[in-house]
């Protein structure tokens, strides 16, 4: 489970009125938790920083705040959150872009030699390192690697991230599998050939030798399970 550094408001002080502190306070914490959940899964030391909003001061008052990231960012290193207040007492609205910066303090893979697409991941074709991320989506050393499989080469030294890895497939399309068609009572066994790749629980369509479409869930060994009441 990850352990997390939360890190206080920066230049809180320089807020004057206890309205806008109190406000100022509550609003580090809803951001903080909305970066946090940003990179729900990532196992380490997460430190997250909230730091003064970009222009103006906080308000004195947000009864519903929304907190959002601008389009095309990535909650990545030092960048910016949207905050609303909306239905305030008086009707006002406040709106502004608070500065973040987070890191991951973690132990991570690194490629120890070049990878080929489609290889197997295996912890004995990866080096452990130790140090601060300021990216999500690195592959920390408390994430399994068995049953995955590279999307992409990876060079010597290269970092490995969640995106460049998927689910091994159970079925792969062309492939001849066997069909198992349960219902109430009864069970039908057939060949067919997957029209697509599917991991493990995916689903798969499947040509049978018939010509019959049929659709179901990829399991192990090459089978496919079909429920006729789907």
């Amino acid at each position: 489970m990850a352990k997390w550094v939360r890190m206080g408001l920066l230049g809180l002080v320089l807020v004057t009125g206890q309205g806008w502190a109190d406000a100022g306070e509550a609003l580090v914490v809803t951001i903080r938790h909305f970066v946090e959940g940003q990179w729900a899964g990532d196992q380490g030391e997460l430190s997250v920083v909230v730091e003064h909003p970009a222009y103006g001061q906080w308000p004195e008052r947000c009864l519903s705040p929304q907190v959002s990231l601008p389009p095309g960012v990535r909650p990545e290193g030092r960048f910016m959150v949207a905050v609303r207040c909306a239905g305030e007492t008086d009707g006002s609205v406040w709106s502004r872009m608070i500065p973040v910066r987070v890191t991951l303090t973690a132990d991570y893979y690194v490629a120890r030699h070049p990878l080929m697409r489609d290889t197997p991941l295996n912890e004995t074709d990866f080096d452990i390192r130790h140090g601060v991320l300021d990216h999500s989506g690195v592959v920390t050393r408390q994430t399994p690697l068995a049953g995955k499989v590279l999307r992409q080469g990876l060079n010597a030294g290269q970092v490995l991230r969640a995106d460049m890895m998927r689910e091994a497939y159970a079925v792969q399309q062309g492939q001849t599998v066997q069909v198992q068609v349960v219902g109430n009572g009864f069970k039908i066994s057939t060949d067919g050939q997957a029209l697509n790749n599917a991991a493990l629980g995916q689903n798969v369509q499947v040509r049978t030798a018939t010509g019959k479409m049929l659709s179901g869930t990829a399991q192990e060994n090459g089978t496919v399970l079909v429920n006729p009441g789907n």
